[in-house]
């Protein structure tokens, strides 16, 4: 491997369907010395951009931004995140990133990446010579529009068999997902859109651009992590180090986040393969109808024969057609 001096502004996003192994995944990188860390989710290209700024004036821009970087930051509140940093202010943080921007001019992904790429390195006081490691789930759709402007950055996509995806999911639901307004079904809906497009586009951005965007399984990172890392740092253009196959997070062990409240030691694949204790035979066969193409260009195979995918799909579209797409024009006399 040819190790190159590394330039600024390059960008290494890690990317996948949320609990992918996305967290786990970036947890891996935490404290490799040719890299430098962005320690939590970038969160403005979902709780910002797009829809925030599409309904909203340039004037609740600024509040809405520290309300989102606030929150993201909570893991790091308080604690040393660089040699310049001993307690982690996000105050301070959103003050320096919007001191260098002005927030209603942060409508895009690349602009939002760099905006906080620059304050970050600037609060922390750290080599803006080395790539910055960020991570954002299902970010892999603004590919295009990012390399366009930050030609430098890098996709590192985590994909999992979407059975055991959702499983993930689903254990969350009641301690978190409807604590926010998101019930299962539409837990269940969101999952057959965005990892549907989460695998295809990785299946398409590899073939079509090798050296931006490299995409690895879930299960072949936990079966095998000395097999898949050095594949990722041959990609990533970085040295490979033994740190790599032990997740930690700001150089502190990390237990994992699962929301089965179980602490995992090291690179786990204690969930691979259970989902078919964990979501119901009409969730599975719902998945499997609809990512079908998909599961198998991974090598996820169906477990359940087309006909009961078929029943169960029907079912599934039925209450979504009735609850989202049906109009009653003969009610409203049109």
């Amino acid at each position: 491997m040819n190790i190159q001096n590394q330039k600024t502004n390059q960008y290494i996003l890690l990317t996948g369907h949320r609990k992918s192994g996305t967290t786990m995944l970036h947890s891996l990188f935490d404290g490799h010395p040719e890299l430098v860390i962005y320690p939590v989710d970038i969160g403005l290209l979902y709780q910002f951009f797009p829809c925030f700024i599409k309904d909203n004036p340039p004037d609740k821009f600024d509040a809405r931004i520290r309300t989102v970087l606030d929150q993201t930051t909570n893991a790091i509140k308080g604690k040393r995140i660089s040699k310049s940093v001993d307690c982690f202010s996000s105050e301070d943080f959103c003050n320096i990133l919007l001191e260098m921007f002005d927030a209603t001019t942060l409508t895009q992904p690349h602009l939002i990446i760099d905006a906080i790429a620059t304050a970050w390195f600037e609060y922390a006081g750290l080599d803006n010579n080395k790539p910055l490691l960020m991570k954002e789930t299902s970010i892999s759709i603004h590919l295009k529009d990012i390399l366009s402007h930050l030609p430098n950055t890098q996709f590192l996509q985590i994909v999992r068999d979407p059975r055991d995806n959702f499983a993930a999911i689903k254990a969350g639901s009641k301690k978190y997902y409807q604590h926010i307004g998101e019930e299962l079904h539409t837990s269940l809906s969101s999952l057959l859109l965005r990892a549907r497009m989460d695998l295809m586009l990785a299946l398409e951005y590899q073939k079509t651009f090798p050296e931006n965007f490299m995409a690895i399984r879930f299960e072949d990172l936990t079966a095998s992590p000395g097999d898949i890392i050095p594949k990722c740092c041959d990609f990533l253009n970085i040295h490979f180090e033994e740190s790599l196959l032990t997740p930690t997070f700001l150089l502190e062990p990390f237990y994992g986040n699962n929301y089965d409240d179980k602490k995992f030691t090291g690179i786990s694949d204690k969930h691979t393969g259970l989902w078919r204790d964990r979501i119901t035979e009409f969730e599975a066969c719902v998945i499997e109808f609809w990512l079908q193409n998909e599961c198998s260009s991974w090598g996820y195979k169906n477990h359940y024969d087309i006909e009961k995918s078929i029943m169960h799909f029907n079912k599934y579209y039925s209450k979504v057609n009735c609850d989202t797409y049906y109009f009653d024009r003969f009610k409203h006399g049109l």
